[in-house]
């Protein structure tokens, strides 16, 4: 691991401090953690971006990909 320095404020700090899941694990853990959390909701939301782009409203309703079959289609065929 890489050692890294980031400043709080001096109340923060204490209040940072003072939980409990901070005072059993210690601050990296908890910073880590923090930071892992952080990084899973950016990249959960940039999915959720690409994709709602990808098939927003200017994409075609599945009616209109789906035109033309039939239920006898997408029936399995009998061996």
């Amino acid at each position: 691991m890489k050692a890294v320095q980031i400043n709080f404020s001096e109340d923060l700090l204490a209040r940072f401090d003072a939980d409990e899941l901070v005072r059993e694990l210690g601050r990296s853990e908890v910073v880590r953690r923090i930071a892992e959390g952080y990084l899973r909701r950016r990249e959960e939301k940039t999915i959720a971006e690409e994709y709602a782009h990808g098939y927003g409203p200017n994409f075609p309703p599945i009616e209109e990909e789906l035109e033309g079959w039939t239920e006898a289609a997408a029936a399995w065929r009998e061996p």
